[in-house]
């Protein structure tokens, strides 16, 4: 245990903290008549508001610098190029392209010095404008197959822009089309019809974003949700210019307006411009993206207070104190927590009250809505929340780095902050709680494994293991437990389980043998060479655990071996490895080599080499001798279905 607790006590008790406890609570309130008034604008961080409205960065802890970033389209595009300067810092190469024809063979630079790619394909060399300026409104055929050309020419153009994240999986942004703002044939007109422009678009970006799946490494940047969000009006030319132009309004064609017989304004006097925080908000969602992609700061566990956090007021002895408990921002973050929960984020309740009042009254508060089944853990007593926060990373195997923890109470956050430096804490303002679980991009995944839909159903079934293992010793224990591992060999980024190794990969900090991280584009290049991925699922008698184990592997050498948390303790690292070697060394008689760099999380990891026979030469752990030999409690599956089913 940790010694923090006694550190809270003692900050509980100094003049400081019980300074705030007075100041926050009801009696001194009403003794002192401090109702609470609008916030102070000093109090409300502008980020809130700002072009990082979308993308908030209240759980951001560290900024990653992006080296050098690659944009190409039309001349609209190279406006991108030339707003970067509201993003971090970074270099940017434009590369001119409107229709469907070749690019260069190579880029300005090597690929590899890129970053990403931001393709913007022209939306008017997509829609020309005979279209919808000759066919007759009632022509609906002309129309879908005129929408059928547009798709076919959409098709030709992303074949040819994104010709370098097919050759070198190139991680790819693909904006796609302003929406016009309005139906141009009539508000009372039919609107889901393609003889409506703005849901001509709207069905173009659909097929857009399904094209795009065909790609590997690329994803789509909503231009049209952002446009949406921050004033259509204020950004957009559909008002004013034809429908096929579908780009941003500016003042640039005033100028050439000069010999008309009654001077006029230029187009900002008319409509107040936001184009610039638009493109400043296009590279905060690339910018979100890519922490997203590469999981940066990933939260993995949202912890939660209950009395003003969970719900409005305080529980009593038989219902919850407030006429509006749940009403509003209540069921917008509870709300925000089951989403969270299907991305595959554990949930858990840190509360101080009475356990058996909070499950006898939990039903009627919260109906079948969210039960507590829903906590992969909680801790209702009246223990400090960080001597119980202790427990509750001991239990689910986590670092403070990847929780947040939401208490309306200043104290106790205050308090959770100094046990806990690493944890990120929310609660001061209830309505932006929404937003920021749901949009930041640290709550945020690439994609929704199995095993990821599955968190908090494998936690719950690992506490009933240790509970187990906990009445007999570790050699009954293992033997008991019907533990099989299935390997799966992956050599492609199209392998239906490559996501799910990636993920691991790049979400794995205590055991991970070098602690590095790895783009689509690397694992590809890895996989040129003759590389490939060991992916292992696990399955117990107590749960199917999914895909939990992933070794890089190149010719004659461990590259980096990752385990998930979840099943350490269960000698199944060692199987993995015996069987990767038995592969890479049939004869028995090649040596291996297999880094291992300490990082300050990865202290589980350390003796996996070791162990397995390797003997140390600095950072490199050699193999001349016989490998391990399997566990005698571990079983060879075939394949993951078997060991599902086992």
């Amino acid at each position: 245990m940790p010694q923090y607790p006694d550190q809270i006590r003692k900050l509980w008790k100094s003049d400081l903290f019980r300074l705030m406890r007075m100041i926050v609570s009801p009696q001194a309130r009403t003794k002192f008549h401090l109702a609470p008034g609008p916030a102070p604008s000093t109090l409300v961080e502008p980020w809130h508001s700002d072009h990082r409205y979308r993308n908030p960065v209240d759980l951001r802890v560290r900024d990653v610098p992006i080296r050098r970033a690659l944009v190409i389209g039309s001349c609209l595009a190279q406006a991108y190029a030339d707003y970067r300067g509201f993003a971090p810092h970074f270099d940017c190469d434009f590369v001119l392209a409107n229709f469907a024809h070749e690019l260069p063979a190579t880029p300005p630079r090597s690929v590899a010095d890129y970053d990403f790619q931001l393709v913007s394909p022209a939306y008017r060399v997509l829609v020309p404008e005979y279209g919808f300026f000759t066919i007759p409104y009632s022509d609906l055929a002309g129309y879908e197959r005129f929408f059928a050309e547009c798709c076919d020419r959409l098709d030709m153009v992303l074949a040819s822009l994104l010709t370098w994240n097919r050759d070198h999986q190139l991680l790819s942004f693909v904006t796609n089309f302003l929406v016009p703002q309005q139906n141009p044939m009539g508000r009372l007109l039919p609107p889901h019809d393609l003889r409506n422009p703005a849901f001509f678009v709207e069905r173009l970006n659909e097929h857009l974003h399904r094209r795009l799946t065909d790609y590997p490494n690329a994803h789509m940047i909503d231009i049209a949700a952002i446009a949406r969000n921050f004033g259509q009006k204020l950004i957009q030319d559909d008002h004013v210019w034809h429908q096929s132009h579908g780009s941003y309004l500016g003042d640039w064609d005033h100028e050439v307006d000069g010999g008309r017989i009654e001077p006029t304004y230029p187009a900002s006097h008319f409509y107040p411009l936001k184009t610039s925080p638009f493109f400043k908000a296009v590279w905060e969602e690339i910018g979100g993206a890519y922490r997203i992609i590469h999981q940066i700061d990933p939260v993995k566990m949202v912890v939660v207070d209950l009395d003003d956090t969970l719900w409005r007021g305080v529980m009593a002895e038989d219902a919850l104190s407030h006429v509006e408990p749940l009403e509003g921002w209540p069921l917008g973050v509870i709300d925000a927590l089951a989403t969270l929960r299907k991305r595959g984020i554990l949930l858990a309740i840190l509360s101080k009250n009475e356990e058996a009042k909070v499950e006898a009254l939990w039903p009627d508060v919260l109906r079948p809505i969210f039960p507590l089944s829903a906590f992969a853990s909680r801790r209702i007593n009246w223990r400090p929340k960080a001597e119980n926060m202790a427990e509750l990373l001991k239990e689910t195997n986590l670092l403070p780095k990847n929780i947040v923890f939401i208490d309306d109470n200043p104290v106790e956050r205050a308090a959770m902050k100094a046990a806990w430096p690493d944890i990120r804490v929310l609660g001061d303002h209830p309505y932006l709680l929404r937003r920021i679980l749901l949009w930041a991009p640290e709550t945020q995944v690439p994609a929704i494994s199995e095993e990821s839909a599955r968190r908090t159903d494998m936690i719950q079934a690992q506490v009933v293991r240790d509970t187990a293992r906990s009445s007999m010793t570790r050699e009954t224990f293992l033997a008991e437990l019907n533990v099989r591992i299935a390997p799966v060999t992956i050599r492609d980024v199209r392998h239906a389980l490559f996501p799910r190794a990636m993920e691991l990969i790049n979400k794995t900090n205590q055991f991970n043998t070098t602690g590095e991280r790895w783009t689509m584009e690397r694992l590809a290049a890895l996989f040129d060479r003759g590389g490939h991925l060991a992916a292992f699922a696990v399955t117990d008698k107590f749960s199917a655990y999914g895909t939990v184990i992933v070794a890089i592997v190149a010719p004659a050498q461990i590259v980096q071996m990752v385990m998930s948390c979840r099943v350490i303790g269960l000698g199944v690292e060692q199987a993995a490895l015996a069987w990767i070697i038995d592969t890479m060394r049939p004869d028995g008689d090649r040596r291996l080599t297999a880094p291992l760099i300490e990082t300050k999380d990865n202290l589980p990891a350390r003796d996996i080499y070791r162990q397995a026979g390797f003997t140390q030469h600095g950072d490199q752990w050699i193999l001349d001798g016989s490998g391990p030999a399997m566990p005698a409690h571990v079983r060879i599956a075939a394949d993951p279905k078997a060991a599902a089913l086992a």
